[in-house]
């Protein structure tokens, strides 16, 4: 194994948000064409919460948790949102992409909770200015992507997915997550 002891010729890169997720442009225009794709034909206060995605056998680190984890754990989120915001439309965003043959898309949800709505084949980025407030339970690229959207922003820490808040959290809410 060979390796260099001095890297004082390297070069030092420094990372962050990219400008393009920042600007905003057209913003009514894009809400206008967002409410037309949604198909949403009320002007109520509208909220998101952009699920993770399902495992199968892709293999991920550690505190990801299993698809019944993201199962019951998407359950339990939705509930709550849709039974404690009955007068704003509830978006469960699903990840645009499938881990399985068939699948499941939360159809049943929609039935219990009439705000429910169930969007899966478009990416976050292009819809994110839409909503009057985002709900998160990852803290990977979307949580880029939802900072850049200048929404508030409610961070949903799970058992099986920890997340170091100390001193950050605000409100923790009763939801039988794990």
């Amino acid at each position: 194994l060979l390796y260099e002891k001095d890297l004082s010729h390297q070069k030092v890169l420094i990372s962050g948000f990219s400008y393009k997720q920042w600007t905003q442009n057209f913003t009514k225009l894009k809400k206008y064409l967002i409410q037309k794709f949604l198909k949403l034909k009320n002007n109520k206060k509208s909220l998101l919460f952009v699920a993770d995605i399902e495992k199968n056998n892709f293999i991920s680190g550690p505190y990801i948790g299993t698809d019944l984890d993201y199962y019951k754990n998407t359950r339990e989120i939705v509930k709550y949102l849709c039974e404690n915001n009955v007068n704003k439309n509830v978006f469960l965003k699903l990840y645009p992409t499938n881990r399985y043959m068939q699948n499941y898309d939360f159809d049943d949800l929609k039935i219990k909770y009439k705000n429910l709505n169930i969007i899966r084949n478009i990416d976050f980025r292009f819809i994110r200015e839409f909503f009057d407030e985002i709900y998160l339970s990852s803290y990977q690229s979307t949580l880029g992507w939802a900072i850049s959207s200048s929404k508030p922003i409610y961070l949903i820490e799970r058992e099986v997915a920890p997340i170091n808040l100390s001193g950050l959290i605000r409100e923790e809410i009763s939801c039988n997550i794990k």
